[in-house]
Parts: C-alpha cells; structure tokens; sequence
C-alpha cells in the first residue's frame, strides 16, 4: 500500500502543479483559456453588430487575448515573485486592484467606441448598466487572478515542502554518515594491541597512549553530541588522533598548527576527521614516509582548513562525496574545498 503522501506525489495534478516539465503545457493550457473567454467576450459584446464587423471582431477578440495575457503574465512574473511570495500581502493586492482596474477601464474605453463607431447598439454599455457590467468584469477580473496566485502559492508551497522533506533526509543520511566516519574501530584495536605490548617494557608510553585514546574517545561520545563545538577542542582531537595512528604505524610526521584566532571559533564535531583519516588509510596503502601538515587559519569570515602532504601525494584519487554531503547541508554554500595531489583546503564562512 503507497502511503498517501507518496500517492499524491506520483498523482497527476502534483505533476502537473509543481514539475518543470509540464510547465509548457501549464502554459499552454492558460492561453487556450483565454483565447476561449477572448473569443466569447467580444462576441457577446458585438453579437447584434456581428454583420457589420464582420472578421473585424476576430481582431477585437486578439487585442482582448492580448490585454489579459499580458495582465496575466505581468502578475505572474512580477507581482507574485516580488510581493506575494515575499508576503507583502498588503502592496500585492493594491498594484493588483490596479491592474485589473487598467485593464477593465481600457477594454471599456475600447469597446465603448467601437460600439459607437459602427453605430452598434448594446444596452450593458449604456448607462447606468455600464457601471455594473464595469464592476462585475472587474471582480471576475480579480478572483480569476487571484486564483492564479492561489495555483502559484499552492506550486510553491508543495516545491518548498519537497525541499524540506529531502533536507531532512539527506541531513538523517549525513548524521549516519557521520557516526559512520567517526576514529576508525581498527585504531582502537591496534592502539590496545600496542599498549599491550608497551605495558611491560615503556609504562610511560603506554600510559600516554591511554590517556590520548580516552580523550578521543570522550570527545566522540559526549562533546560530539553539541550541534558545534570549538575548534580548538576539534584540533586537540584531531591532534590525539593522529599521535594514535603514528604510535602504532611509525610512518608518518605530523604537526597540528592553529591562528590564535581561532581557539573560539564554533564548528560542526567531526567535520574535519573524515579528510584526516582519508589521507591516513590512503598513506598506509603507500607505505611511504610522509609529513602531514595541518593548519587553521581565521580569515575575515570563517576559518580555512589546509592540510598537506610530502613527499606523498596522499589527497587524489579520494571520494569526498559523503563528507561534503554533511558540509553542505552544515554550510549550504558558504564554503569551498579545493583538492590537489599534495594538499586539501577547506573554506568555511561563519
């Protein structure tokens, strides 16, 4: 059984409504209608003066097509966007009532004498019956407008509730993706298997080696829980983690080096390990020395990640994807990251 949202989103109507491929025939479809009231109005108007028009009244009936489409199209491409949308509910409907008081007040003007012109009598268009025909095209005018908007709000509504419900999913994918690209688990087992081995013949070192694995692993069990954390708490994690790695490997260099600026400077947990442990896993399948370099640098508007690798180019040939998932739904697009062979750079703007 389809549950009901996901039914009305593969129904028709919904298609209709909100894709951009149908939006040909959404258009389409809103001429051919006005051609048919077009056609209709002027021969109502002129049905006793038909003879003497002749194909002259195919000409009116286009200049009335003409006068509603480019009503129709100047509400839909300027007033809707630039008032209702924004819910400027009062300015919108005023330069509407306008609107649709031009437009009648011109087709009257222009009926009127061609009526008078060609001697064609028609009583609507007498007085006082003009003041009510006046009025009722006028509120005609009006609803069928604003029940074009009502359509647009009722599109837009359904769109922007479709981007919020893939929002939401792709931020429930990004948080499994981040428990997922938290310290790797075979760390936890090499660094136990080493202190192991340390415990007997250097205490001191393995002693040091704990006390590192249960900062890593209380920062990832409570401090990551906090929608942001400090920087500086993130860089003394990132630095505990890869003394980890070079305890048991001995393959590697590292240093850690932060602006003085940045130590307050808030940021999402975990959003830098993923690139860290990238360029840790693609360094063992190279088995070669190599430096690491990491910096943070406080710029005007953000901080800049920079991390670098020599001799070994450590950053190509990585799938990045997931982790700028998370970036993006985090930063939207207030960042960039830039990927060489020998060095990565991520810039975030606060």
């Amino acid at each position: 059984m389809n549950h009901p949202d996901t039914a009305s989103k593969t129904s028709f109507l919904h298609k209709f409504l909100v894709e951009s491929g149908y939006k040909p025939a959404r258009h389409l479809l809103l001429v051919v209608i006005i051609i048919v009231i077009s056609l209709n109005q002027a021969f109502m108007t002129f049905r006793s003066g038909l003879d003497i028009l002749g194909s002259r009244v195919y000409l009116q009936a286009f200049l009335l097509c003409l006068s509603y489409l480019l009503t129709g199209y100047f509400n839909l491409y300027f007033l809707l966007p630039r008032y209702l949308l924004k819910k400027e509910y009062a300015r919108y409907t005023l330069l509407l009532t306008i609107s649709v008081f031009l437009l009648v007040a011109l087709q009257t003007v222009e009926e009127r004498y061609l009526l008078t012109h060609f001697n064609i009598s028609n009583e609507s268009y007498d007085f006082p019956g003009i003041y009510l025909n006046n009025l009722s095209a006028f509120a005609l005018v009006f609803l069928s407008l604003s029940g074009a908007a009502v359509t647009i709000l009722l599109r837009h509504w359904l769109t922007e509730s479709e981007r919020v419900e893939q929002l939401e999913k792709r931020h429930a994918q990004a948080e499994v993706e981040r428990l997922k690209e938290q310290v790797n688990p075979h760390l936890l087992f090499n660094v136990l298997n080493r202190v192991g081995v340390l415990a007997t013949h250097q205490p001191g070192q393995a002693s040091d080696m704990l006390i590192k694995l249960s900062q890593l692993l209380r920062y990832q069990l409570y401090d990551c829980n906090r929608e942001q954390v400090l920087l500086s708490s993130e860089v003394k994690f990132l630095s505990n983690y890869l003394a980890l790695e070079q305890a048991y490997s001995h393959t590697f260099r590292f240093t850690v080096q932060e602006d003085q600026h940045v130590a307050y400077i808030l940021v999402a947990p975990l959003l830098f390990i993923s690139f860290v442990q990238a360029a840790i896993i693609r360094l063992y399948e190279m088995s070669q020395e190599t430096t690491l370099t990491i910096d943070f640098t406080a710029t005007d508007n953000g901080i800049t990640f920079c991390c670098n690798s020599r001799p070994a180019p450590l950053f190509d040939r990585i799938d990045y994807s997931k982790v700028i998932q998370r970036i993006d739904i985090l930063y939207a697009k207030r960042y960039s990251l830039i990927t060489t062979a020998h060095q990565l750079t991520l810039n975030l703007k606060q």
